[in-house]
């Protein structure tokens, strides 16, 4: 196994186990916060994406952003 394979199953494991995680969830359960300090399962949630999106377009791929190609970013 090489190292993108390696990045790649990763990320796969990672996406499965989110999938797993959100299914089912309401929008109220998904933008609920324990307390006032604390973020949101979408708001970590939109971290992982975005870290992900830096990852792969900007190290792996070399290449701008979704976030920032997609225009999401001026959004």
């Amino acid at each position: 196994m090489d190292a993108n394979q390696m990045v790649e199953g990763a990320f796969q494991e990672l996406e499965q186990g989110l999938k797993c995680a959100l299914e089912g969830l309401t929008p109220e359960e998904l933008t609920w916060r324990p307390n006032e300090g604390a973020n949101s399962i979408n708001l970590l949630f939109w971290h992982i994406s975005r870290a992900e999106d830096i990852w792969v377009s900007e190290y792996a791929l070399k290449r701008p952003q979704t976030f920032e190609r997609g225009g999401w970013a001026a959004k």
